[in-house]
């Protein structure tokens, strides 16, 4: 894989490109503010960006969430009835979705996602699955062949992923040297607080999973799962 540079240009695409009722992360910057003043920010997070690119770091300071625990329901006094919402600052999510733009063009170009993988794909839905299935089990049933389906609910799937197992996969996917680093300086030394009734709890280092309510993590999910796919596919063919 190889990481080119960024623009000016580039950079102020996808500033536009956020959603301005996206939260503030720890920094409390909110998404307007960057966009207002952009034609001031741009040149100078033009040039971090390359920098960072060019030394494969992920700056630590855009490594920390913020998070909100969201109430569902039953009772309040219990844990488990809270959602977590995890934060990041705003100058964080422009930087990975530079890297997820080329990561992505990387993977899609070299055939390096399974076909059968749908979520989190450009031009793929979970609707395009629930087609696929039904074709494939209407053809069987069709040809008298019996189907038989295995379904799995990957609960807090973002949070089991393991951090050296998924760096395996990536480099073996091709993705070494400079934008190897890049990845792996992401994916290290994260850490979030927990935000309630205004008040921050310590720092907590997380040394698990890929981050919830990021722009890469996504991505980094379905090169962790591929290897499902392509051993249902060597089973059976």
């Amino acid at each position: 894989m190889a990481l080119f540079g960024t623009t000016e240009v580039e950079i102020n695409s996808i500033i536009l490109s956020l959603k301005n009722s996206s939260a503030c992360g720890w920094d409390g910057i909110p998404t307007s503010v960057v966009k207002g003043a952009r034609h001031i920010i741009v040149p100078y997070f033009t040039k971090l960006c390359n920098l960072c690119i060019e030394k494969g770091i992920f700056p630590d300071i855009y490594k920390m969430s913020l998070i909100h625990p969201i109430y569902k329901d039953g009772d309040r006094k219990e844990i488990n009835n809270y959602r977590p919402i995890s934060m990041l600052p705003v100058l964080s999510k422009i930087l990975e979705k530079l890297l997820n733009k080329r990561l992505m063009i990387f993977l899609e170009n070299n055939n390096l996602i399974s076909n059968s993988q749908f979520g989190f794909r450009k031009d793929r839905c979970t609707e395009d699955a629930v087609s696929h299935l039904i074709s494939h089990v209407t053809t069987l049933v069709d040809s008298k062949k019996k189907v038989l389906g295995v379904f799995l609910d990957l609960k807090k799937a973002f949070d089991t992923v393991s951090v050296p197992i998924l760096l395996n996969k990536m480099e073996r996917c091709g993705i070494r040297g400079l934008p190897f680093n890049i990845f792996k300086s992401y994916l290290e030394n994260r850490s979030q607080v927990t935000k309630l009734d205004g008040h921050l709890s310590n720092k907590q280092t997380m040394s698990f999973g890929v981050p919830q309510g990021s722009i890469l993590g996504p991505s980094l999910f379905l090169i962790y799962i591929n290897d499902i796919f392509l051993s249902f596919r060597d089973l059976y063919t």
